[in-house]
């Protein structure tokens, strides 16, 4: 996923960040998790 789609980057003190989500990228990922369960398929 990308900033786009609600991904962010969080930057701590020193070189340390993690990826977070945007309440738009939480959303962004419940529908991609929707989709696959449908069609699990998709994932092979």
């Amino acid at each position: 996923m990308e900033v786009e789609d609600g991904v962010i980057g969080v930057y701590g003190v020193g070189e340390d960040g993690i990826m977070a989500f945007t309440e738009f990228g939480i959303e962004n990922v419940m529908e991609l998790t929707k989709i696959h369960k449908e069609n699990f398929k998709l994932l092979r």
